[in-house]
């Protein structure tokens, strides 16, 4: 999904905000460092690094 107008990219961002389905997290060095290395330690799995993210 591409957007072009400000607006719409403020107005998308609001609806993930306000989602009751989408856990925005925030992520830390050491959350990120941990997440990376099980990334690359399982690259034969389709596994999503967002995901890894949020449940170190």
């Amino acid at each position: 999904m591409r957007f072009t107008r400000t607006r719409d990219k403020i107005l998308f961002f609001d609806k993930i905000l306000s989602s009751a389905v989408i856990d925005v997290i925030s992520v830390d060095k050491e959350i990120f460092d941990k997440a990376w290395d099980l990334f690359k330690r399982y690259e034969d799995k389709e596994l999503s690094f967002i995901y890894l993210s949020k449940y170190i």
